[in-house]
């Protein structure tokens, strides 16, 4: 499959997404999107410390709940095998 024919299918697609989108009703997020002009402020530069700092507690609480959650599968998985 050449270049030409990958972005003749990716058009395709999105050209069949865009009537999927078309014919849906009007209070749909995607029509929305589609029809209505977003404005808004990306900020430039680095994240700010206390974002990234939060960021970084929140996935150490998904880390340690990761961790519980393979350690009580590996509990069943025992128990299962007795």
């Amino acid at each position: 499959m050449g270049a030409e024919d990958i972005v003749r299918y990716v058009k395709s697609l999105r050209l069949g997404w865009s009537g999927h989108v078309e014919r849906t009703e009007k209070n749909i997020i995607p029509k929305s999107l589609l029809h209505d002009n977003i404005i808004g402020v990306k900020r430039i530069g680095r994240l700010r410390k206390e974002v990234a700092a939060g960021w970084r507690a929140a996935f150490k609480s998904t880390d340690k709940r990761m961790e519980k959650i393979s350690t009580a599968k590996k509990i069943v998985k025992k128990a299962k095998a007795h």
